[in-house]
């Protein structure tokens, strides 16, 4: 996910995301190099929300990666927290290095 914010300051329409927020108008954006842009990584199809100061273990949950040892069974929790970042390292473990 992008943080468009810097290349879009005027935002874009919701439906259609070449179009101003009224719907009319084609957006012009300024470009990634003179508007650096954040980048997020997200949603591995295991999101949990958590309130703050609740305790991220958790237990039961299935995903379409089956690598992860937490994801094998469904009765032992775990922390999901390390969930995150086994998935990211596998991301790009699978994705970029083979």
């Amino acid at each position: 996910m992008m943080d468009a914010r810097p290349i879009l300051p005027q935002g874009w329409h919701f439906a259609t995301s070449c179009f101003l927020p009224q719907g009319y108008g084609y957006i012009r954006p300024f470009t990634r190099i003179d508007h650096p842009v954040r980048y997020f990584i997200i949603d591995f199809d295991n999101s949990v929300r958590f309130r703050p100061g609740e305790s991220p273990i958790v237990k039961g949950l299935g995903g379409r990666d089956n690598d992860p040892p937490e994801l094998r069974t469904t009765h032992i929790p775990f922390d999901h927290y390390k969930l995150d970042v086994f998935t990211v390292g596998n991301v790009i473990y699978k994705e970029i290095r083979q």
